[in-house]
């Protein structure tokens, strides 16, 4: 026999050797795993029943309550100051016009009310009605009267 048919048939042998050898492997893997998994669940599984069937104390049972009704109450709460909280505002892009007394955006120079924005967080653009001059409509603020309208959006213009 030559050597090259020799090391061909020695090769065939070991790889179908290892061949069976990994399929006896996953084979038994398999029947072992699947036995303690399923011993496993049963083991817990009668423990969970047994624990569920026994009797439990009263003090047990009346804290367990408690801690509950503590819980909920906790988060009631929370969620309560949470919703209740005022919104905090940014006016990084707001410059204040001390003698009127109102806030302008930086970048589109609308003029917001003071008084919202400092007693009650809110922005309000001012509007100009052509009888009070510039107002806030929600808390009736009047900042500039119609006379003086113009020469305090020129000055204003100009300065900027």
């Amino acid at each position: 026999m030559a050597p090259q048919n020799m090391i061909i048939k020695w090769m065939r042998s070991l790889f179908s050797d290892v061949r069976s050898a990994i399929v006896s492997t996953i084979v038994g893997v398999l029947v072992t795993g699947t036995g303690s998994i399923y011993l496993f669940y049963k083991n817990l599984w009668h423990s969970l029943m047994s624990t569920m069937l026994s009797q439990t104390p009263l003090w047990a049972t009346i804290s367990l309550v408690l801690v509950a009704l503590v819980y909920t109450y906790l988060k009631t709460e929370k969620s309560n100051q949470s919703t209740t909280a005022p919104p905090v505002l940014n006016l990084k892009g707001y410059d204040y016009v001390e003698d009127p007394g109102y806030y302008v955006h930086n970048v589109t120079k609308a003029k917001y009310c003071g008084n919202c924005i400092d007693k009650h967080d809110r922005l309000h653009r001012l509007s100009f009605d052509y009888k009070k001059g510039l107002i806030c409509r929600p808390c009736g603020n009047s900042y500039v009267s119609p006379s003086d309208y113009k020469s305090t959006w020129k000055q204003e213009t100009i300065d900027t």
